[in-house]
């Protein structure tokens, strides 16, 4: 399935994205449904809403779990999760580089009042609080260790206070791409399509073009973004095989992987292109729950993951290179 992990695997302390947890186990079923409940059609627009939030306005706003201090940089009228259009906030965090400036909803935003801040504090003790149970949790869990022998403990498996103390990771797709995920479903399962190979824009390409559009002039990319990259291609071709394949797409990647003695080398970024791509964003935040991320890194993360996603909604990524499917 699209949405449902399989023998996800546990992350190590490192926190780069190069080791974020990688999936095994076998393919899922019922991708279909998933991907239709996720490319679910908007319900009828209502009626606009007045915004609560004006340009330049001081504000409290909601980035991950924490709240921090913002300013509204623009308002626009746009359709939510449910087709109504409503007051969206271009919003630049304090303190913060201008490129996690973003477009958040209403319900992401508080007015700068003692109230809310107040309120913002007492988040930040609440946070602070589970992460001190969860450290004390992974100390005692890890027991007396034999002088000179380092023996597996909680240092590598997480505790279940742990887990339970972690966020809900929320990575939103734009409306165009849940409507590509919807096409590409119908396409492959009920008109018997399957995108030919390899794709004329790969994932290498579309990362790469994302890289040097991000890239200041005569300077290199972004490090966060150029990991960002590196990671999901990394996880991309952990994920191909086991997750990211209707069932009627298995013979085609059988023939791929087993066509020619150099297989084994052979990267499925440089074959598989933008739609298979979109799948793996579906999956990521059932799997990015599993990490060791601190909360900024993660938040940062999440925000780097929306920028490749803002990129493939603007650029021409989908080149739409349908074939009969292979009996």
């Amino acid at each position: 399935s699209v949405l449902e992990a399989s023998g996800v695997g546990r992350a190590r302390a490192c926190q780069c994205c190069c080791c974020w947890p990688l999936a095994a186990g076998k393919e899922q079923e019922g991708v279909e449904e998933a991907v239709t409940t996720v490319a679910a059609p908007a319900a009828v627009a209502m009626a606009s809403k007045k915004p609560a939030f004006l340009t330049d306005e001081r504000v409290l706003c909601f980035h991950g779990r924490h709240l921090y201090e913002a300013r509204v940089l623009d308002v626009a009228m746009k359709p939510d999760e449910s087709g109504v259009e409503a007051p969206s906030y271009l919003v630049h965090y304090t303190s913060w580089a201008k490129r996690w400036d973003e477009y958040v909803p209403e319900s992401r935003v508080l007015k700068w009042t003692e109230a809310n801040l107040q309120r913002q504090k007492e988040l930040i003790i609440s946070i602070k609080g589970k992460t001190s149970q969860a450290l004390s949790s992974r100390k005692r869990a890890q027991g007396d260790t034999k002088a000179g022998k380092r023996r597996k403990t909680d240092k590598d498996v997480e505790t279940e206070e742990e887990f339970a103390s972690r966020a809900e990771v929320k990575i939103p797709l734009p409306d165009e791409l849940k409507q590509k995920l919807a096409e590409d479903w119908d396409l492959i399962t009920h008109q018997h399509k399957q995108i030919k190979m390899p794709c004329k824009i790969t994932v290498t390409k579309l990362l790469d073009s994302f890289l040097a559009q991000t890239r200041p002039k005569a300077g290199k990319p972004d490090p966060l973004l150029a990991e960002v990259a590196a990671g999901l291609k990394l996880y991309f071709e952990e994920a191909i095989g086991t997750m990211l394949l209707y069932k009627a797409e298995r013979p085609q990647y059988e023939a791929i992987v087993g066509k020619g003695s150099d297989s084994e080398s052979k990267s499925m970024c440089d074959v598989y292109g933008s739609e298979h791509f979109l799948r793996l964003f579906v999956k990521l935040p059932s799997l990015l729950v599993h990490t060791r991320l601190d909360e900024k890194p993660m938040t940062q993360l999440v925000a780097a993951l929306q920028e490749v996603l803002k990129y493939m909604k603007r650029s021409n990524v989908f080149v739409n290179d349908y074939e009969a499917a292979s009996s």
